[in-house]
C-alpha cells in the first residue's frame, strides 16, 4: 500500500488559507511525525487525510486511488472527552453495532484491538471509560479506532496531557502496534523531544507551508528549519549535530541514550 498525497491545500470558509502545497508519501510500516507549533495546520492536514474535510486543491490517493475515509483511522487530541456509553465494551463496540456486524465478530476485533494497546477485556469490558487512568483512556481511544481496522492510523498529538509515565507506555504501544503489524502512523507533535526516537520520517509544517518533508536523519543537518518554526532540535540530535560540527565521525543520528553512550565510548577509545 501507499498513501499518495500531492498539492494539497485547504481554505477556511473565508477562504484564508490554512494549507498549501503540502506533499509527501507514506508506505507500509512507515513512522511519520508532523511537527509545528499551535496554527502550524497539524491537525487539519490530519483531517483532511480522514476525509472530515474537503480539500480546496491537491489530491490524496491511496494505493493509486481516491483515498476513502474508511482506509484511515483518526485518533482525536484528548478523545477520553468524546466517550459517551456507560461501559467501555459498550464504547469501543458501538461503531461495529451500528455496521449489523456478528456477535462473535465484533468480541474478536474489540479483543485484538484491546490487546494491541496492552489492555485486557474481560477486566475492562465492564467497567465505565471516565474509571480508568488518563493512560488507559488514551489507549482505549485508539482501540476505538483500531476496531474498524484502518489501513493507517492518524494520531492528533496522543500523549498531550499525559504525565511522563503515561505518555511512555502510551508511546510504547503505538510503536509496537507499527513495528509488529506495519500499520502505518502519522502523529502530530509540537516538540520533537518526546517522539523522536520513534520518528523514521518528518513532516514540519509552519503556518499551513511545508518547510521540511523526509528522514529525520536529514534533519540534523538543517538545524535552521527547527529554528525557523521557533522548536529546538532534540538533545540527543543536537549533541550529534555539534559533534559532526567539531570533526567527529558519528555514524548516526543519536535516537537514544543507548546509541549515544555507545557513540561516544568510541570516540572516546579513538576507533
Amino acid at each position: 500500500m501507499s498513501l499518495k498525497v500531492s498539492g494539497l491545500a485547504y481554505n477556511s470558509a473565508q477562504n484564508t488559507p490554512i494549507l498549501k502545497n503540502i506533499d509527501f508519501q507514506v508506505a507500509a510500516g512507515d513512522f511519520w511525525v508532523i511537527l509545528g507549533n499551535s496554527g502550524a495546520g497539524k491537525t487539519t492536514l490530519l483531517q483532511l487525510l480522514s476525509g472530515l474535510l474537503p480539500a480546496s486543491a491537491g489530491e490524496i490517493l491511496y494505493s493509486g486511488k481516491a483515498a476513502l475515509r474508511q482506509h484511515m483511522g483518526l485518533v482525536f487530541q484528548y478523545p477520553e472527552q468524546q466517550f459517551f456509553q456507560s461501559t467501555v465494551e459498550d464504547d469501543i463496540s458501538y461503531a461495529l453495532r451500528q455496521q449489523g456486524l456478528e456477535t462473535a465478530e465484533i468480541e474478536s476485533r474489540i479483543i485484538r484491538a484491546l490487546n494491541g494497546v496492552g489492555l485486557e477485556y474481560e477486566e475492562l469490558k465492564r467497567r465505565s471509560p471516565v474509571e480508568l487512568s488518563g493512560g488507559e483512556q488514551r489507549r482505549l481511544a485508539i482501540a476505538c479506532v483500531l476496531v474498524n481496522q484502518p489501513h493507517i492510523l492518524l494520531l492528533d498529538e496522543p500523549i498531550a496531557g499525559l504525565d511522563a509515565k503515561a505518555a511512555h507506555t502510551v508511546l510504547k504501544w503505538i510503536e509496537k502496534l507499527n513495528t509488529e503489524t506495519k500499520l502505518p502512523v502519522l502523529l502530530t507533535a509540537s516538540s520533537l523531544e518526546e517522539v523522536n526516537h520513534l520518528a523514521q520520517k518528518l513532516l514540519i509544517l509552519n503556518k499551513g507551508r511545508q518547510l521540511f518533508c523526509g528522514e529525520v536523519s536529514r534533519l540534523a543537518t538543517r538545524p535552521e528549519i527547527m529554528t525557523e518554526v521557533g522548536l529546538r532540535l532534540p538533545l540527543l540530535l543536537e549533541l550529534g549535530h555539534k559533534l559532526k560540527a567539531q570533526g567527529y565521525r558519528i555514524e548516526q543520528p543519536f535516537k537514544g541514550i543507548d546509541e549515544a553512550v555507545g557513540e561516544l565510548s568510541r570516540i572516546f577509545r579513538g576507533t
